[in-house]
């Protein structure tokens, strides 16, 4: 009845999105730094993972999910005159892209608990 796949695979597409979220941010962050390189998540749709998260310095951080890694690029944008080459559009447009794929993965997760939910009442009436 419970395919722990789709459950799986799910969490690893919203922990993408989180990623994508903080490597733009971190981009954003770096607008003004001379000769940063806008950094990507390569291959997107087949890779997952937790190059970008930071290092674990407690026993109550989140542990990362084992096996899980993201290639991360440099971006090859024209550069400004100083090599930065962010693009504030292109970040908020990558922003808004992972909050949206954020926002539909967990409508199907929701869905997906609703249902089992729903079944479960079900059961419990007979």
């Amino acid at each position: 009845m419970l395919d722990n796949k789709i459950y799986n695979i799910l969490a690893a597409k919203m922990r993408e999105q989180i990623v994508r979220i903080n490597l733009t941010s971190s981009n954003i962050a770096n607008i003004d730094t001379p000769g940063y390189k806008a950094k990507r998540i390569a291959d997107a749709d087949s890779k997952f993972g937790n190059d970008l998260m930071l290092e674990i310095t407690s026993s109550r951080h989140i542990q990362p999910s084992s096996g899980q890694t993201y290639d991360i690029i440099k971006s090859n944008d024209i550069a400004r005159n100083d090599g930065n080459n962010v693009n504030m559009e292109k970040e908020m447009v990558n922003i808004a892209r992972a909050k949206e794929k954020y926002a539909q993965i967990s409508s199907i997760l929701r869905f997906k608990l609703h249902s089992i939910d729903a079944l479960l009442d079900q059961l419990g009436r007979v």
